[in-house]
């Protein structure tokens, strides 16, 4: 868990159109290293929260106007700091805030229980609670294993550990659950190349060539699904002739090409592993080059069974897409020197 790791396998030459390969997991921290982490609020919790944290300030305000409502003679005690307190820590609730709410630390590879394991902590911030029974939901950005868990007699070993703890220095275990089964991982989709042929805005009809990797072997009937930024679909040619397989495909595949999604489907013959895979795509140019963030292709690959069912079995999801740039308009930019002869003098 943590931020994106910086490696020379991630570089992005900002003057190159062609983005770096992808795929290949970059290396970790070393073992013991302790990383802080960003928390973030799902989709749709940020109108829940209330329901699931509460606050001290909260509370406390509430008492109080509880027993002043019991007891009218009793002094007023002033609400103003409460007050505060209690609708900062509500906004940074509602508003989706996390990180101003608690931390969020990650060790990798550390010794628990006489096993290595990775931990991941959060850390309430001292005025905020989980409600008793809620359900608490939070995203953490990470990488998975670069090894997929250990396989026993047809059961996979992934199991994880959720353990609530006191602030006090002994820690006490207040709830724990063991044996969690953790969620399924998937081989990876190796991007070698994304490299368009036209590198410039506002240009319709560019070729594209793809070449993937795969490393799982999809039998039939098998499919490949790609998702590319929908500003290079705007004014696309969306035919199924605009994409073309090369050699290494299977001879026989059926394909689709919808808005920014490509299919290519095979009934009679598997898509290969460790095979490079080449297919060139015809898409358009937008007017600017999008956004590094919004600049994701995404690949899957898909078992289709015979009772219509869908496996997933390799994908890569975060593939950085080509870049296109503008060009300067006529006349062409124009340099003269100063002085003609040779000197350091030079303007």
């Amino acid at each position: 868990f943590g931020p994106r790791l910086a490696s020379a396998l991630t570089e992005v030459d900002l003057l190159s159109a062609i983005p770096p390969k992808a795929g290949d997991s970059p290396t970790r921290p070393p073992d013991g290293t302790e990383v802080r982490c960003t928390a973030q609020a799902p989709p749709g919790f940020a109108a829940l929260c209330n329901d699931v944290l509460e606050f001290d300030p909260c509370i406390q305000r509430r008492e109080i106007q509880t027993f002043e409502a019991q007891n009218p003679t009793a002094p007023k005690t002033d609400l103003t700091e409460l007050d505060a307190s209690c609708v900062e820590l509500t906004t940074y609730c509602e508003t989706g805030q996390m990180s101003e709410l608690f931390s969020c630390t990650a060790s990798i590879a550390v010794l628990i229980e006489g096993t290595r394991k990775s931990q991941l902590e959060f850390t309430l911030a001292p005025n905020v609670q989980i409600r008793e029974g809620s359900l608490f939901q939070v995203l953490v950005t990470g990488y998975n294993t670069r090894q997929k868990p250990v396989t026993t007699s047809g059961a996979t070993v992934d199991y994880w550990i959720f353990t609530t703890r006191r602030a006090d220095s002994a820690k006490t275990i207040l709830d724990e659950q063991r044996s969690v089964v953790g969620f399924r991982l998937l081989g990876v989709v190796f991007v070698n190349l994304i490299s368009p042929n036209i590198q410039t805005v506002s240009t319709a009809d560019n070729e594209v060539t793809i070449q993937i990797q795969l490393e799982t072997e999809v039998d039939p009937a098998a499919s490949l699904q790609i998702e590319y930024p929908m500003a290079f679909s705007e004014e696309a040619a969306l035919e199924g002739a605009t994409i073309t397989t090369g050699d290494t495909f299977p001879r026989k595949v059926t394909i689709r090409h919808n808005d920014n999604i490509i299919e290519i489907e095979t009934q009679d013959e598997a898509l290969p592993r460790d095979t490079l895979l080449e297919f060139t795509v015809v898409l358009s140019n937008p007017s600017i080059s999008p956004p590094p963030e919004e600049n994701i292709w995404r690949f899957t690959t898909v078992y289709l069974d015979a009772t219509g069912g869908a496996q997933n079995l390799d994908c890569n999801y975060d593939v950085p897409g080509f870049r296109i740039f503008g060009s300067f308009r006529d006349p062409t930019p124009l340099m003269e020197p100063g002085i003609a002869s040779p000197g350091p003098n030079v303007e």
